[in-house]
């Protein structure tokens, strides 16, 4: 071991997995630096993806019934029969629960390694750095505890007022009418675990990459924004 990496070793945070869950909300800086010196993303992610499997089992019987509600309304507006509705419906019952745990683990999964080549190709493409792809695995796979915690915040909501569609976000303040909308829907990415998402991204990335946070900041947020505008105009399309 050189002089360099001694110093680097020396000067790095050692912190355990459940030090560095806790560290991505309290401390995200130093939690990068550790993250940096020792990504060790792989139990993390298996532990985000069995999150997200929990939640999704518990809030399964809502998840099911918005879906159920949304194919029924958009075959009753094409004029399909009712008996048709109903087998459609019946299939839909039947099947869903094993496709929608195996979609959660692939997207969850997929969502893992492709936002974390994005930022890779920021870091280093666009903003000249040096950071290894281990290392932004390690950053975006720790990131992902505040959204999905935030998803366990809300279930609870979610389950008493029978709705999936609960957020601490700005959209808030606009009538329930108004929920199918691009504004809307642009509105409900303006939310606290969001925001909070984007503010660790920002510090992390910088910290393993070795960049200044205001470099990097804007492109985080402006590739979020683009993100939401995507999400928006899709669900407010579809009615999703």
């Amino acid at each position: 071991m050189n002089e360099t990496e001694l110093t680097e070793n020396v000067q790095s945070p050692q912190m355990g997995l459940l030090s560095r869950i806790v560290g991505v909300f309290t401390s995200p800086g130093k939690t990068a630096e550790a993250i940096g010196a020792k990504p060790n993303w792989l139990v993390p992610a298996i532990i985000i993806i069995l999150l997200m499997l929990l939640f999704t089992y518990l809030a399964k019987p809502v998840i099911m019934q918005e879906t159920m509600t949304r194919v029924q309304q958009m075959m009753e507006s094409k004029g399909v029969a009712q008996d048709q509705i109903d087998t459609m419906l019946n299939r839909i019952q039947t099947s869903m629960g094993i496709r929608m745990f195996a979609g959660v683990t692939v997207t969850t999964a997929l969502g893992i390694f492709i936002w974390a080549a994005i930022w890779l190709f920021i870091s280093n493409i666009v903003l000249g750095a040096q950071a290894s792809y281990a290392q932004m695995l390690g950053i975006n796979v720790y990131r992902y505890f505040i959204t999905t915690i935030g998803l366990l915040i809300k279930l609870p909501i979610m389950l008493s007022k029978q709705t999936m569609n609960v957020h601490f976000s700005l959209a808030t303040f606009l009538p329930d009418d108004q929920k199918t909308t691009f504004l809307y829907k642009i509105l409900m990415q303006v939310e606290l675990f969001n925001i909070w998402t984007i503010v660790v991204l920002s510090i992390g990335i910088a910290v393993v990459s070795k960049l200044d946070t205001k470099k990097v900041w804007p492109w985080v947020v402006l590739v979020y924004v683009v993100w939401y505008v995507a999400q928006a105009a899709l669900g407010s399309m579809f009615g999703g």
